[in-house]
């Protein structure tokens, strides 16, 4: 039996998680992938180095750029008006367009 990818461990300040997978591997799991918030450190000891761009951003400053993408993307309904869909199926006016 594999380990997973991750353990919450306990120390004096809090809780932290340990990974035991590097590489790629953490790329694929979701609760462990930050993307380009990995510090050049972390890469390092993680096996991403070469895997991710070279530039490192923080957290909030991928989801400023993503919210911002994805307000400025309207879609048209059929009164004329736009509205962002944020993804998601949305009714826009009474006719149900």
């Amino acid at each position: 039996m594999s380990k997973a990818p991750y353990e919450l461990v306990t120390i004096p300040g809090g809780v932290q998680a340990k990974i035991n997978v590097r590489g790629s591997a953490v790329l694929s799991s979701p609760t462990i992938n930050r993307g380009t918030a990995f510090t050049l450190p972390e890469r390092e000891a993680l096996g991403l180095t070469g895997l991710l761009p070279t530039g490192v951003s923080t957290l909030e400053g991928q989801l400023r750029r993503v919210y911002a993408s994805t307000w400025n993307r309207p879609t048209t309904c059929g009164s004329g008006s736009t509205w962002p869909t944020f993804g998601i199926a949305t009714r826009c006016c009474s006719t149900g367009c």
